[in-house]
């Protein structure tokens, strides 16, 4: 399978935006279907945590998968971007 060609100008956009909801960073590089999965995952982490737990504690649930999307998001950028462009 191969992987969407990355356009430069849509990294710090996908950065930004993968920030705030996981899983759209990788939706606006062209991972569409991994993409959905992680928004999915976050939702079904997001809605189970908020039944068990109160409130605030349910960011501290969230925070390990919202970190590794975006880890997840770096790699993938950081495996498609060519460095032989910098000078």
């Amino acid at each position: 399978m191969k992987s969407p060609t990355l356009r430069k100008e849509n990294v710090p956009l996908a950065a930004f935006l993968g920030a705030l909801i996981c899983g759209l960073g990788h939706i606006i590089l062209g991972y569409t279907k991994r993409g959905i999965m992680i928004l999915v995952g976050a939702a079904i982490v997001g809605t189970v945590s908020a039944f068990i737990i109160p409130w605030p504690y349910t960011l501290i649930m969230i925070s390990p998968y919202w970190g590794w999307a975006l880890y997840d998001l770096a790699k993938i950028v950081g495996r498609n971007t060519n460095t032989s462009d910098n000078y």
